[in-house]
């Protein structure tokens, strides 16, 4: 990752620097998904969706479709049942990989199953956000300062 980084220049380290707080850190606070010690409000509304997604039927039923669509095509769906992808080695030949992808996009966009739990989480989001519509208002003011904030770094140079 080094090399990457280095590639992109001393421009680049300079404004990583000052945007990431190494220079600036009273300026620019770090806002982002899980990155405090505790879980923002957004956090939590998101863990909420996620847990009562794989707690419901809807999520198991969906599941179970697309574990039999995927498995009759001859992919292996992750075993623990946490997530919609198969078992794949990402270190392998790149057309088995894209052929891979195709049957699984194919079986959950034939069944519909990602729709589905897209409007499932889409109800209990919008239900989180309704009880906690007043902090999220906020939570937003602040996350737009900071990016009025991060615009005002970079276009005064670094």
């Amino acid at each position: 990752m080094g090399d990457a980084i280095a590639q992109l220049g001393p421009e680049w380290d300079r404004a990583e620097k000052r945007c990431s707080g190494e220079t600036q850190s009273e300026k620019l606070p770090s806002m982002g998904i899980y990155t405090e010690t505790e879980l923002s409000l957004v956090d939590r509304g998101m863990d909420e969706s996620y847990r009562a997604l794989l707690a419901s039927g809807v999520y198991r039923d969906e599941w179970e479709k697309w574990a039999g669509c995927i498995t009759e095509a001859g992919l292996v769906p992750d075993p623990d049942r946490a997530t919609l992808s198969p078992i794949i080695d990402f270190d392998g030949d790149a057309e088995v990989l894209i052929r891979q992808a195709i049957i699984d996009t194919a079986c959950k966009e034939r069944l519909g199953t990602m729709q589905r739990i897209v409007d499932f989480e889409a109800e209990v989001q919008s239900r989180f956000i309704a009880r906690n519509e007043g902090a999220l208002l906020r939570h937003q003011a602040e996350a737009r300062e900071i990016v009025e904030k991060a615009r005002t770094i970079i276009t005064e140079g670094y």
